[in-house]
């Protein structure tokens, strides 16, 4: 019974809302727009009205009927709003086009407020009437920054009644001090930054370091000139005691170093000339000066005494039957003269089946570029002299390579003939080893075995029988392969092992990876003091060479600081792992 009544009154209630309407549509001429409200539009004010005025200043609408509720003009307020009220004293629609100084500014000074700090961009929002309190004012993916680049909206009175926020979006992700940031393309995306309040320090080619310059504090890679604030008291030193180019050296400050080098200049009409790089401290900075090599230049240094050897000696030295001079480079004759508008075919220093090592033998004299006119006899050389090696080149290195892999006839074959040495799975690679040795007086035949199975695949004399003598950072380095072991020996103050593939140059080590050459910069006893005085090691035992990541990393082997129970000190086995190439601990 009582929901029957309840129907009957709802019913009456809207038959007479009904009525009501129609009458007052009757009564009433409508010329004017209509307002329309939706939630994505803007409301449209009936023809006639005026912004900023209201009905009892006389507006009134195209009918001439007095306005009800208008809206108050308040373009030039700083503010932009995003949405309106329809009750006596809102504010107005503003848009870029009908206000841009509200709109254009406001929006612009927020958005590059947003983007200095790291964001995508930003906009200016209202918040909620009378209140200080920032919540609300932006939506969940956004930050609030307060009202940086956005203005406050003033009611009649003067009072403010609504405050705008600058709220910034899609804040990127950032890395965080000591975390790298990658430059090399061929690692990942190179678009990374590093956290609000840290410093980028480019420590190789590949990545920078993310750093807190300014806290008092110098670390590698900070150093006096990228981070003066916490590095100014560190000492310029040169390890060849100035200005001396007949010794090689090396300048540094802190941990930025500069070695010197030789280049080789070559101009018209003076030739090729051997010039040195040569840095020292002026004052607590690394400085620069060349210098002419008059006899040459070779392992960072000018020569003292004038090169004995010739080309040919240099080029029988190294496994050729002979060698000559040759002035270059050799052009053909497809022109009447250097400066006719066809330029010269360039062919090369040297001959085909002649190798060009250079110009060591060779006197560093040159012939300069012929007056115009001049005929071009084939072949005419012009510049400086290389050393030109040949016809005979080095015997090549023959040693067994897998090939044909999942087939019948996979096996190890001969990488000079081709020829088959010996069917195998031989998905490995053919490691040089065997002496004697072994154990209880058994011999093990030197040659190639299978790095998989262990097998013999080829008995050879295969191991480098003489040490190698190398000079690295002004030390004599020996570079010594043990086959029976299976290791490499490198020794200087103190010795590392490595079972890695090892690059020897002068001057320089590394190690063979998947992606390149990984730098060996420090020698065991430099990694050795790091483990000792960064890394807690009491006492050394070992060091190894290894490859981590595509990276050389020492293993430093020993006795380690330890507690029990959080306060008792105590000493246990442990290892230290210590980058190769930056001296520095790996956590």
């Amino acid at each position: 019974m009582k929901k029957s009544f309840n129907k009957i009154m709802t019913s009456m209630v809207m038959l007479i809302f009904l009525f009501g309407t129609i009458a007052l549509v009757s009564g009433s001429e409508i010329t004017g727009k209509v307002i329309e409200i939706s939630p994505t539009s803007v409301a449209e004010y009936p023809a006639g009205t005026a912004a900023g005025k209201t009905s009892s200043e006389g507006v009134v609408t195209t009918t001439g009927k007095p306005m009800p509720a208008t809206c108050v003009d308040k373009c030039g307020d700083g503010i932009c709003p995003e949405g309106v009220c329809l009750g006596t004293g809102c504010p107005c629609p503003e848009t870029a086009e009908s206000c841009p100084g509200d709109c254009a500014k406001g929006i612009s000074e927020c958005d590059t407020t947003c983007k200095q700090k790291g964001y995508s961009f930003g906009r200016c929002r209202l918040g909620p009437a009378g209140s200080d309190d920032t919540a609300g004012w932006c939506l969940a993916n956004e930050v609030d920054i307060g009202t940086d680049g956005c203005a406050q909206i003033s009611t009649i009175t003067g009072e403010i009644s609504y405050i705008s926020h600058c709220c910034c979006m899609e804040k990127p992700a950032c890395a965080k001090e000591g975390e790298k940031v990658n430059k090399n393309p061929g690692m990942g995306p190179t678009d990374g930054q590093c956290c609000e309040g840290l410093t980028e320090i480019m420590v190789s080619r590949s990545y920078s370091v993310c750093v807190n310059c300014g806290d008092g504090v110098c670390k590698s890679p900070e150093n006096a000139k990228n981070c003066p604030q916490d590095c100014a008291e560190t000492k310029c030193s040169d390890s060849d005691g100035g200005k001396d180019q007949y010794v090689a050296g090396r300048t540094c400050v802190g941990s930025e170093c500069k070695a010197d080098s030789c280049i080789t200049l070559c101009a018209d009409p003076g030739g090729c000339r051997a010039q040195l790089i040569e840095y020292y401290c002026d004052g607590n900075n690394i400085e620069s000066q060349m210098f002419e090599c008059p006899n040459g230049c070779s392992s960072s240094a000018c020569i003292k005494e004038p090169v004995t050897d010739s080309c040919d000696t240099t080029c029988q030295r190294k496994g050729y039957a002979s060698g000559e001079c040759r002035i270059g480079p050799v052009y053909m004759d497809t022109a009447d003269s250097v400066d006719s508008a066809t330029k010269p075919e360039y062919v090369g220093f040297c001959y085909d089946r002649e190798v060009d090592i250079g110009v060591d033998g060779c006197p560093h004299v040159a012939v300069g570029p012929l007056p115009p006119g001049t005929n071009i006899t084939i072949p005419h050389r012009i510049q400086s002299y290389h050393c030109c090696c040949g016809p005979e080149e080095p015997e090549p290195v023959c040693t067994p390579v897998c090939k044909a892999m999942g087939s019948r006839s996979e096996g190890w074959y001969d990488s000079c003939t081709g020829e088959l040495i010996k069917y195998d799975n031989c998905a490995c690679v053919a490691v040089c080893k065997g002496g004697v040795g072994g154990g209880y007086g058994t011999v093990r035949h030197e040659g190639y075995y299978s790095s998989c199975t262990g097998e013999l695949i080829l008995r050879t004399d295969c191991s480098v029988k003489e040490p190698i003598k190398v000079e690295i950072k002004k030390k004599e380095v020996t570079i010594e392969q043990k086959p029976v072991e299976g290791v490499v020996l490198i020794s200087s103050e103190d010795v590392a092992v490595t079972k890695e593939k090892l690059m020897v140059a002068e001057g320089s080590l590394g190690i063979s990876t998947e992606t390149g050459v990984a730098t060996v910069a420090y020698l065991p006893e430099e990694v050795k003091q790091t483990a000792m005085t960064k890394g807690g090691m009491k006492k050394v035992t070992n060091i190894e060479l290894v490859e981590e990541s595509g990276s050389a990393v020492y293993r430093v082997n020993g006795k380690v600081k330890g507690t029990i129970l959080w306060i008792i000190p105590v000493t246990k086995d442990g290892t230290v792992k210590v980058d190769a190439e930056t001296n520095e601990i790996i956590e």
